[in-house]
């Protein structure tokens, strides 16, 4: 997937499941099913063996991929913050002024 592919498929998996907003694993499942999808595979009928050979070879998008731009559209887009957003950013705001 190219990293503008991969973009807009976790917008649109923001967009569309609020939940996933606050759980990185429940957005990767998302994420992979959408990508699995296109390529013609269900992913309820993928291996794990295959999954991760899909995974190896580039043809998912990698976790940190994908958790990094949940982090970048949540920080320019308040509608696709989760309910603990707030409260991460409020805690590195403490910790960082103890430092």
């Amino acid at each position: 997937m190219s990293r503008e592919e991969t973009k807009e498929i976790v917008r649109r998996v923001l967009t569309t499941s609020i939940s996933s907003r606050d759980n990185d694993e429940e957005l990767m499942l998302h994420v992979w099913n959408t990508e699995l999808d296109q390529q013609g595979r269900d992913i309820l009928h993928t291996g794990a063996m295959d999954l991760c050979l899909k995974l190896v070879s580039g043809n998912l998008s990698k976790p940190d991929s994908i958790t990094r731009y949940r982090r970048l559209l949540q920080a320019k887009d308040i509608n696709l913050r989760g309910d603990n957003w707030s409260k991460r950013h409020d805690m590195m705001k403490i910790w960082n002024a103890l430092k």
